[in-house]
């Protein structure tokens, strides 16, 4: 060992030494260490000592530091995961109360006795704790909960409340940590609106149906009397020939009844034609007020003493753009309806009213009565052609339909509301028309219908060709006859004469009605044009086939009729279209 080594080392044992006092025995008992001075070493020691206090002293302070530093970061990274989980926590619970806020529910809790163990979470359509309690001791609800606590499986039922709403409540268990079920939630939300909107969609795809229905039954009764108007044509027409050349002989009687048949089949076929919405019409600017007022004795005189007719007449009225004849025979079926549903009398009450709607002003025509009603099934398809509700051989079914088939063909809308034992109200709805209301028509005066100009005759149905021919040959005209249209073409072309006028069909094989009359007004500048057919105003005008304006004679036509319109056409006065003669 080296000798400063040593000597360090014999110094550390002396201040040992030194410290626990034994030192100085040794050196003044015994003469240890001659000539060591003590003095020196005693201060020795003391310096070691101070020193190495300082030095533990030191490092206790950076332990201490060391630890301090730890805590402090350890603190801080605590304080920061809780600060974050406070901010969390607070977030998640706006959220849910955002999510609560929303929800158009009400959420309460159940306890298995059934009583409401809290108050309601949310009141998401306004039902009151009250209300509330009256759902929760319901028959159905209690049986629900019965059966939720039984078998552990959510519920889900609809009711009906006493105020008159509709709701629908979910039933959820709610479990402990055993999985035993301590409680039930309950979510309740108000339906109300729901099923009123689902009803609406039920009622217009109901409508809708109904409406494609009605459609294809007036297509089918459009065509069937299209043929049996021509029919109609030639057994009236020759009926009245007939009955004209015999005179007073007895064969007059039988033929006169054929006569009336073919009349009667023609309102028939007028009837369908209505109802199909191609009938041809003149529609003027009305008064519903005046309407109803001049028809008010003939309904009086039509519904009977023991039925009270009441008319309630609207302010300002609206005029309404519609065929005049065909509105009275509106009201005229809704009075016969009333009278046979009031068999021991009762009120009929006609009410008229301007409405503002979306789709613009209208005018609603309301006709109510006290009688038997109808139920739903019934009133479903009381518009149906040939439905009646009366007994064998009191009605054609047709009223109705007819009255359908005016309304929509005048641009409105009709409603039915029934019940059995509550009468029935029918709504019509028509929309205003501009302008004013239109003035009456003057009386037909009276005018010379022979006449001796040259008249073209287009007709692919040779039994109503050659009738018409013969009724215009009969009151003096010449009449160029063809059976299509690219014959009249070619007779037209090769006439050398003036004709003055084309009497043509509207629908025939090949050319059209319409193509005709252009082609041969190219040839023939002047020329008048009368259209004839069985078809009317969904095929004749609404597809182009003719204009609204043009001079027009429906199937069946009597041969006065056929002599008066050719005749007017002729002197000038005869533009537009005319009624059925």
């Amino acid at each position: 060992m080296a000798t400063g080594a040593v000597a360090d080392e014999i110094r550390d044992e002396i201040g040992v030494m030194s410290r626990e006092g034994a030192l100085t025995p040794l050196v003044q008992d015994w003469g240890f260490f001659p000539g060591l001075n003590i003095e020196a070493i005693d201060s020795l020691s003391s310096a070691r000592r101070r020193e190495r206090m300082l030095t533990a002293g030191v490092a206790l302070l950076l332990l201490l530091l060391v630890v301090t530093i730890g805590l402090v970061v350890r603190g801080r990274r605590q304080q920061a995961k809780l600060t974050a989980a406070e901010a969390a926590l607070r977030a998640s619970e706006e959220y849910y109360r955002t999510l609560v806020d929303v929800l158009p529910d009400t959420i309460y809790t159940l306890g298995r006795d059934g009583e409401l163990s809290n108050r309601l979470v949310q009141q998401g359509h306004g039902e009151t704790e009250a209300t509330l309690r009256e759902l929760i001791g319901s028959p159905g609800h209690k049986a629900n909960l019965r059966r939720v606590l039984a078998t552990g499986e959510m519920a889900v039922a609809e009711e009906a409340t006493p105020q008159g709403t509709f709701v629908e409540y979910r039933l959820i268990p709610i479990r402990d940590q055993r999985s035993r079920i301590f409680a039930v939630m309950g979510v309740l939300r108000d339906e109300t609106e729901k099923k009123r909107a689902e009803g609406e969609k039920r009622e217009l795809e109901e409508r809708l149906r109904q409406s494609q229905r009605m459609e294809t039954l007036g297509r089918l009764a459009g065509g069937v009397a299209h043929d049996f108007n021509n029919l109609l044509t030639v057994i009236k027409g020759y009926s009245a020939v007939v009955l004209r050349r015999l005179g007073d002989h007895p064969l007059s009687a039988p033929v006169a009844q054929i006569a009336k048949a073919g009349d009667q089949a023609a309102d028939l076929t007028s009837q369908l034609l209505a109802f199909s919405r191609k009938q041809m019409i003149a529609p003027t600017n009305l008064s519903l007020n005046e309407l109803v007022e001049d028809a008010g004795r003939m309904i009086e005189r039509l519904i009977g003493e023991n039925v009270e007719l009441r008319i309630v007449p609207g302010a300002d009225l609206h005029p309404v753009l519609a065929d005049a004849g065909q509105m009275r025979q509106v009201l005229l079926n809704f009075a016969t309806n009333a009278r046979d549903a009031m068999p021991q009398g009762g009120k009929f009450v006609i009410e008229t009213r301007n409405l503002q709607t979306k789709a613009g002003p209208q005018v609603l025509l309301t006709a109510s009565d006290t009688g038997i009603g109808m139920d739903r099934e019934t009133s479903a398809r009381i518009f149906e052609p040939f439905f009646t509700t009366k007994g064998e051989g009191h009605g054609t079914g047709l009223g109705l339909a007819t009255v359908y088939g005016i309304v929509h063909q005048a641009g409105g809308t009709i409603q039915v509301y029934s019940e059995p034992g509550q009468g029935t109200t029918f709504r019509v709805y028509l929309p205003a028309a501009a302008g004013t209301v239109a003035q009456a028509p003057a009386e037909i005066a009276e005018i010379d219908l022979r006449g001796s100009e040259t008249i073209l005759v287009t007709e692919d149905k040779h039994e109503v060709l050659q009738y018409a021919v013969e009724v215009l040959e009969s009151y003096g005209y010449r009449v160029l006859v063809a059976d299509s249209g690219e014959d009249a073409l070619r007779v037209s072309a090769e006439f050398a004469g003036v004709i003055h006028l084309l009497l043509t069909d509207v629908v025939m094989g090949g050319m059209n009605g319409r193509q005709l009359a252009e082609k041969v007004c190219e040839q023939r500048t002047g020329i008048a044009v009368l259209y004839m057919s069985g078809y009317t105003d969904d095929i004749v005008v609404r597809q182009g086939l003719i204009r609204a304006e043009t001079n027009y004679i429906a199937k069946p036509f009597t041969e006065e009729a056929l002599a008066r319109q050719v005749r007017e056409i002729l002197n000038g006065s005869g533009v537009g279209i005319k009624s059925r003669a």
